[in-house]
């Protein structure tokens, strides 16, 4: 009987490892037993994190070539002072507000309140203490800032999914029954995810959130069907030149002193922005990725690691070290 169990346990080991020695066969298995594991991590870790970053490096980009660093910069002092602090201020609150669907669950009334209560303590802790000291401040430091508070306020009132690698992202409470669910792509959820990474026709878009501004009191988001990213973000940007443009004219030269630094004249501001100018990102595919990274992680690579624990055992077994008995 014994035998017969030797003679089957031999079996098991494919013929091109026979002739290999004892460590080789070892290291074979091991490598291969770890595969599905690394393999995973590597298809999870970027999630829908990725897409975001690539997104986000595309507006920077844009930030760099048109607000470059020095060309735009607001004094906090003076006659109009509180039209500039105004102005910056509102610039954050649109931010929010028309990249907020109204139609949808996250934009009720209470959402409101809570979104305001966020960025008025946001915009206070970053340039609080730059307005009391009635220092400068570079258009093109709010550009910056406004990108990390984007990716703040989506990773709390968005999902966490869009701004953080998908190994993080999974161990988050509800995305694992999202991600598995048999009707993912009937839930509210994967319809907002398809939505937001949808470009549609920019004067479509641009007429379907409803402001006001720029003027003295900055821009005031009333509704927005928020979602589509892309095209919110080149309404923003757009609104944003329109903002430096009214400034420009009511510096009038340089006579009312809003500008510390600012062009010489109305050809040099920042151009409009187009779709074409930002990364599309594909959510969906990083929806698909982390899946298949999570099926190897949890599911294949247990057991790889069993298989490969039993052919470990098998190889030590029947290729034993010299003075084994």
């Amino acid at each position: 009987m014994k035998s017969k169990l030797k003679n089957f346990n031999i079996s098991l080991t494919p013929t091109y490892l026979k002739n290999l020695s004892r460590r080789t066969k070892i290291i074979i298995t091991s490598i291969a037993m770890s595969t599905p594991i690394v393999l995973g991590a590597a298809l999870t870790l970027p999630g829908m994190g990725i897409e975001s970053l690539k997104f986000i490096s595309s507006v920077d980009d844009f930030i760099e070539k048109n607000i470059p660093k020095g060309k735009y910069v607001l004094k906090t002092s003076g006659t109009f002072s509180k039209t500039v602090i105004d102005g910056l201020k509102s610039s954050y609150l649109a931010d929010v507000m028309s990249a907020t669907n109204w139609s949808a669950s996250e934009g009720t009334a209470d959402k409101r309140r809570i979104y305001e209560a966020y960025t008025n303590l946001w915009f206070e802790t970053r340039w609080g203490k730059v307005i009391e000291d009635q220092k400068s401040i570079d258009l093109y430091d709010v550009s910056k800032d406004l990108i990390e508070f984007d990716r703040a306020f989506a990773g709390i009132y968005h999902d966490f999914g869009y701004v953080n690698p998908g190994l993080t992202w999974i161990f988050q409470p509800g995305t694992l029954g999202r991600l598995f669910n048999p009707n993912l792509k009937k839930t509210e959820w994967y319809t907002n995810v398809v939505t937001k990474q949808t470009t549609i026709d920019q004067n479509t878009y641009n007429n379907s959130v409803i402001s006001t501004g720029p003027g003295l009191t900055g821009v005031n988001v009333q509704n927005s069907i928020g979602a589509n990213i892309v095209n919110n973000k080149v309404w923003f940007l757009n609104i944003q030149r329109e903002n430096i443009k009214l400034l420009m004219e009511m510096n009038l030269g340089g006579l009312t002193g809003i500008f510390e630094k600012a062009p010489k004249d109305m050809n040099d501001i920042p151009p409009l922005a187009k779709v074409s100018d930002l990364y599309q990102p594909n959510f969906v595919r990083g929806i698909r990725t982390t899946q298949v990274g999570i099926s190897f992680l949890f599911i294949i690579g247990p057991l790889s690691l069993i298989a490969g624990g039993v052919g470990i055992h098998l190889i030590k077994k029947n290729n034993p070290k010299k003075g084994d008995n």
